[in-house]
């Protein structure tokens, strides 16, 4: 296994690369305040986002919105090599909040996967290494160099994703295609009483069945889900509005403050008001 990793101190930029041979799932699901890159230089893998499992493959470009829960999960090649960054708006040097909105614009397209050519990989594997070139010498000015190479990038992609639009259809993987309209269910209903025998009921499949498939396609369990569902909802209302705990736990569907306050501090590594107050400007 091979592993290069850079962040700043102040949390805009995290530049990884990664090869690896043996079986490894991303250790837990999760979402964050950045945007998310991942390029897959070799190998074979699922990638669940939102609500869909993609089936990646060698010179696949996945794009993650900021917020939307995702994890990545084996397929039947264990061995692979990636490159991943994540960045905030302001690592892109730029005041201009339009030029951000046109940049950032393509993490919210209809497809989170971009199958690019030979010429289109090597243009982005060139910037892709150009950028862990700079993390590992740190010459003068190397973060404002990523920042320019990034900015290439992300205009390049702009670019060819306004010439061939790709049907996100295209690459979810087909095995799991029965477990996206529970998970959009879910999405639609999580702050409603929901239990695995209702779902088992209403999708016409056993609880054991629907336990089982749901695992393999997301990387977690039903309950799993759920809650980080939940506390990522949670966090919006604690970032964005003045409702107290007691009415966010509430809101979210948790049965009780005590419970709402137990996973949120085992999702999120700190209590609701912590994170309120970690999170006001």
């Amino acid at each position: 296994m091979r592993k290069m990793n850079y962040s700043n101190p102040r949390g805009s930029i995290l530049i990884s690369y990664e090869k690896q041979t043996p079986p490894l799932n991303m250790p837990r699901s999760h979402f964050h305040d950045s945007y998310e890159m991942y390029y897959l230089l070799s190998g074979e893998r699922y990638y669940f986002i939102k609500d869909k499992t993609y089936r990646i493959l060698k010179g696949n470009l996945v794009f993650i919105d900021r917020y939307d829960l995702h994890r990545t999960l084996d397929a039947d090649i264990t061995s692979w090599e990636r490159i991943l960054i994540n960045f905030k708006p302001e690592f892109l040097l730029s005041d201009d909040a339009e030029r951000i909105k046109r940049l950032v614009s393509i993490f919210n397209a209809s497809s989170s996967v971009l199958s690019l050519t030979l010429k289109e990989q090597s243009i982005v594997e060139d910037l892709l290494f150009k950028m862990l070139g700079e993390t590992d010498s740190q010459e003068a000015a190397f973060e404002e160099m990523i920042a320019a190479y990034l900015i290439q990038l992300l205009s390049y992609i702009q670019r060819l994703r306004s010439i061939n639009s790709l049907s996100s259809d295209s690459c979810i993987n087909y095995i799991h295609k029965n477990v996206s309209p529970i998970i959009q269910y879910i999405n639609t209903h999580y702050k409603d009483p929901l239990s695995l025998d209702l779902l088992a009921k209403l999708f016409y499949m056993s609880p054991y069945y629907l336990c089982k498939v749901f695992k393999k396609s997301t990387g977690f369990t039903f309950i799993e889900y759920l809650n980080q569902l939940r506390v990522k909802e949670a966090q919006t209302l604690l970032r964005d509005s003045g409702l107290n705990v007691t009415e966010v736990a509430e809101k979210v569907g948790f049965g009780s403050v005590s419970q709402f306050g137990r996973v949120f501090k085992e999702i999120s590594g700190v209590s609701p008001l912590k994170y309120r107050k970690q999170t006001s400007f």
